[in-house]
């Protein structure tokens, strides 16, 4: 696979390349000038690795407060909700259960406003303001 391509342009400008080079050669009268080609490198990248994030379990709890919901009990504390592991004596950090009520918001809680509604959000939870026998909790919503 050797073979050259010529082309003749005009003001005495000829262009020769070797088919699969990587070098092109200008000749230019008097002069050849030799430019090298610039391809765009091309990198495979390996696929990402999942993540595998293993759940943070805590044998003493934090001063918390029981929220049942579902028949489960959650334990709440400054934001974050545990359940107990069965038969032991440890818990294990858990998603906010969209829907749980809970009677104060965690510290640093901001509030947005939301399509004209008003909500809490503190560490990627939101909250909505709800009344519970005529006091003012506060609702896990998924957005």
């Amino acid at each position: 696979m050797n073979k050259v391509l010529f082309f003749m342009l005009l003001g005495g400008l000829m262009i020769s390349a070797k088919a699969n080079s990587q070098i092109v050669v200008v000749h230019r009268a008097p002069r050849v000038y030799y430019r090298p080609v610039v391809r765009p490198v091309v990198r495979r990248v390996p696929p990402p690795v999942p993540v595998v994030v293993h759940p943070v379990v805590v044998r003493v709890l934090p001063p918390h407060r029981v929220v049942y919901y579902a028949g489960i009990p959650y334990y709440y504390a400054a934001g974050v909700f545990y359940i107990q592991v069965e038969n032991t004596d440890t818990y294990k950090v858990v998603e906010a259960p969209a829907g749980v009520i809970v009677e104060v918001l965690p510290e640093g809680a901001q509030q947005k406003v939301i399509d004209d509604e008003v909500y809490y959000v503190a560490e990627g939870v939101y909250y909505k303001v709800v009344k519970v026998d005529g006091s003012k909790k506060y609702r896990v919503v998924q957005l």
